[in-house]
């Protein structure tokens, strides 16, 4: 089957696609491109299955290791705690766990209510809304670029980055959003070291 994250319309408004597939097929092969494939997993049950299944990998750099695809993952993504598998990936989830402990997420329960109602400020009455572009997407972002300190004035880019590296079936834009988002943070701990708030 065609890749349907390949199609342009895609972009515009995935949510049908994405109905459609779990509606008919929840998993199914598509064409990675230069004669690879992989699967599309859309349905819930099907992927938490797969989050757990310990045949199934999420470590990126072994997917792209010797093979010529021309990717250009900055490794900071790459080997980042959503694309290792086991003992990687335990090693970096043990220096987050106390970050999103109950009590922790508690403390976090203003900050994350003050950006909310932020975002829903800026709702127009009356006029229609898109609430997972207005709100949905840009509060995990917002609230993490609140945690990391990054200044009101580049919250922007670090969304436009955030959304480029998942743009499905673009290598291209993930790969630049790869090194966008990782030569910001380095220079932003830089800065941060030297004039710590």
């Amino acid at each position: 089957m065609n890749n349907p994250l390949q199609d342009p319309g895609f972009f515009h408004n995935p949510y049908p696609t994405f109905a459609a597939l779990r509606g008919t097929s929840p998993v199914q092969k598509v064409s990675s491109g230069g004669g690879r494939s992989s699967y599309l997993v859309t349905g819930y049950a099907e992927a938490r299955e797969a989050f757990t299944d310990p045949r199934l990998s999420k470590d990126t750099a072994a997917f792209f290791a010797g093979k010529d695809t021309g990717r250009n993952l900055h490794p900071a993504v790459s080997q980042s705690m959503l694309a290792t598998d086991p003992p990687q990936h335990i090693r970096l989830r043990s220096l987050v766990t106390k970050a999103f402990t109950p009590g922790a997420v508690a403390r976090l329960r203003p900050c994350i209510a003050s950006v909310t109602d932020e975002l829903l400020d800026a709702w127009v009455p009356g006029e229609q809304v898109d609430a997972i572009e207005s709100l949905a997407v840009p509060l995990p972002v917002t609230v993490i670029c609140q945690l990391l300190g990054v200044p009101n004035a580049d919250r922007a880019k670090v969304r436009i980055w955030s959304n480029e590296l998942f743009a499905a079936g673009q290598p291209a834009r993930i790969d630049a959003a790869s090194h966008a988002v990782a030569g910001y943070m380095a220079d932003l701990i830089t800065a941060k070291r030297r004039a710590p708030d």
